[in-house]
């Protein structure tokens, strides 16, 4: 996996030392639609996903005796708790969604035993689908999906392949990926996809390829693997062993370790969400209770995070806006957790997607500051999201290399100032394996044109590490030449933070801003950080633009993000990238995505309302509005075919 990805997984490991905590698992409502309520055992729910703002169930209807025509339908949903049922392509029996690089993909096979000829359904927003050229005679639709290096990948285990491939979702073609195997789970991790086939004790293991055309085995691989799944940093593969499951643990994809303790998995599927494997598990080798959902960031330690009042075979659970939905045969729950990772404020969420994804470490910035938070100037409880944490992890150096970061601090109808804590962390990084670290970042805080403050080397004395850690930021360490300060009493307006290398030096660095308010004082007329943004050099692999971003508080955000290149050369940069793609992440999960900017879902107007800058009409600047819950996500940006350049990554507050 790359450098930026290897560097999360260090940071989640140290901070949250691998564990989920919480002492009261919460009970999840019943959510299910009324139309499979109606519908009784003439019913099946296969799964859901969550992308681009909506979760999306898939089912079909009928198969019985009663009602001999089967009937694939999907439900989508803004919040996870109401559902609105939509059409699909076809007839027949649907496996489980997947959201993959911007659009949802559903597998659909006909008649009631499964006879082949399957296709595969796709979608941007859950509503309108499109449907693929059948897979082929006697070839059943996939029931999971993974997606890297460009190509969509699908598990089959009928019509004498194994897998089947495309670039756009929408045309397929069949793989052979061992004669006489058969194929049941896929996953894409550190730049390959892996596959479990099963079959003779010859042709059964897991196999991997970079382009989902050519395969090899694995020879370090556990025997009998069957699902996989995979974070930024571990491979999970499970096995069994008479009716116990296990599970090995691989960090490069060549080398397996057996989890322990590990967990007794009764799911047909593993997913991340939020940083974290999730399944539905029973609780013990011997109980086949199925009520729980239960998650773990190192595939070793599992703690439930939620639970149903009654008992249901469960199949797998969806994640976005901060809410999980826990789908069954025939039910649906859902409801957030109290769970969080390793104790540390605000949950862990940053484990996955990014480099070091909202709140730096994943910790968040809920946990209060304590320096205070200037003026709250009275107002009532805000009930929306705000901004609370900005971080991005870029190369810095002096002059054209100088990393910048800009915040706007403010809000309609605020008052007083506002705390911050700022970091340039260089040398502390290198004690997370991260090699060519800056090693003697310099901080300054510009207003205009204007320094109003510095630092070279942190004083513990001026930025305690109570206050530090207090909202989520790691440990630096003592003594380290990392820059750190607290900015007191910051009025409104607009600043920018800029990070050299002392002496004109170069290497990686990690720029962090963040909100040192308790939540609890935050009210309507606290000033908040309204706009973030940062620009950078863009490359490819780990070298992508990645910032992190934390929403603190109880209701959600309307958030306007952009990924500029192609504009700023009307501003005087040189070297932009010519065409960014720009896909927020919360966890591993996409949960929007845009190329190229549409005037008609992102109105120039209301992007020059919030602030920022006119982009050139029909540029390939990339731009999003999005409606996020509180939690820790990244806006990653990378450029079309692999092209590099500088860009500027904005967030902005929205009404």
């Amino acid at each position: 996996m790359t450098t930026c990805f290897r560097l999360l997984a260090s940071f989640a490991a140290a901070l949250l030392g691998a564990t989920l905590t919480g002492a009261q698992v919460p009970t999840w409502a019943k959510v299910t639609p009324a139309d499979v309520t109606a519908a009784g055992i003439n019913v099946q729910l296969t799964g859901a996903d969550y992308g681009n703002g909506t979760f999306v169930l898939a089912t079909y209807f009928g198969g019985s005796n009663a009602v001999p025509a089967i009937t694939p339908a999907v439900f989508t949903s803004p919040d996870g708790t109401t559902w609105t049922r939509r059409t699909v392509p076809g007839s027949g029996r649907t496996g489980a969604p997947r959201f993959l690089n911007g659009k949802f993909l559903l597998g659909v096979t006909p008649n009631s035993n499964f006879g082949g000829n399957g296709v595969i359904v796709s979608s941007a927003d859950g509503i309108t689908w499109t449907s693929s050229a059948n897979l082929g005679a006697t070839v059943n639709a996939p029931g999971e999906f993974a997606y890297g290096n460009g190509v969509y990948a699908a598990p089959l285990a009928s019509g004498g392949v194994q897998v089947t491939t495309s670039t756009d979702g929408v045309v397929w073609t069949n793989r052979v990926i061992v004669a006489g195997g058969s194929s049941s789970h896929i996953t894409f991790f550190n730049g390959k996809f892996y596959a479990s086939c099963y079959g003779t004790p010859a042709v059964a293991g897991l196999y991997t390829s970079a382009d989902g055309i050519a395969w090899s085995k694995v020879a370090g691989a556990p025997a009998g693997p069957g699902i996989l799944a995979a974070t930024n940093s571990t491979l999970l593969v499970t096995f069994f062993s008479g009716s116990t499951s296990g599970q090995s643990l691989s960090a490069d994809g060549v080398t397996f370790t057996t989890a322990s303790p590990g967990i007794n998995l009764q799911t047909e599927t593993v997913k991340v969400l939020n940083g974290a494997f999730v399944v539905t598990a029973s609780p013990s080798p011997t109980s086949f209770d199925l009520t729980l959902a239960r998650a773990s960031f190192d595939g070793r330690t599992w703690a439930s995070i939620g639970s149903t009042a009654n008992q249901f075979y469960a199949t797998e659970v969806a994640f976005g806006n901060g809410r999980y939905v826990f789908v069954g045969e025939f039910d649906v729950y859902s409801g957030t957790t109290t769970v969080t990772a390793g104790g540390t404020a605000g949950g862990g969420g940053s484990t996955g997607g990014g480099s070091t994804g909202g709140g730096s470490t994943g910790g968040g910035s809920t946990g209060g500051g304590s320096t205070g938070g200037g003026s709250t100037g009275g107002g009532t409880a805000l009930t929306a999201g705000y901004l609370s944490n900005l971080s991005i992890r870029s190369s810095a150096g002096s002059g054209p290399q100088t990393l910048i970061v800009g915040v706007t601090i403010g809000g309609a109808n605020t008052t007083g100032s506002k705390n911050v804590l700022i970091r340039g962390v260089g040398p502390t990084l290198g004690g997370f394996g991260v090699p060519g670290v800056l090693a003697d970042p310099k901080l300054d805080v510009y207003s205009g044109q204007t320094v109003i403050a510095t630092n070279d080397n942190w004083d513990a004395t001026a930025t305690p590490l109570t206050t530090q850690t207090s909202v989520g930021a790691f440990a630096l360490t003592t003594g380290s030449k990392d820059a750190a300060l607290v900015g007191a009493a910051v009025p409104a307006g607009s600043y920018s933070v800029q990070i050299t290398g002392v002496n004109g030096t170069t290497g990686i660095a990690l720029a962090e801003v963040y909100d040192l308010t308790p939540t609890a004082s935050v009210t309507t007329t606290t000033p908040r950080m309204t706009n973030i943004s940062a620009r950078t050099q863009v490359g490819t692999g780990g070298d992508i633009l990645i910032t992190g971003f934390n929403l603190s508080g109880t209701g959600q955000r309307r958030l306007l993000i952009r990924a500029v290149g192609p504009t700023l050369n009307a501003l005087g940069v040189t070297g932009t990238l010519a065409d960014p793609k720009l896909e927020v992440f919360s966890g591993q999960t996409v949960v929007a995505s845009n190329d190229n900017w549409d005037a008609t879902a992102t109105p120039a107007a209301t992007q020059t309302a919030a602030g920022a800058f006119p982009l050139t009409a029909g540029s390939k600047d990339a731009v999003l509005i999005v409606n996020l819950s509180p939690g820790s996500y990244t806006a990653q940006v990378s450029g079309v075919g692999a092209t590099t350049g500088v860009a500027l990554v904005e967030i902005y507050e929205l009404p």
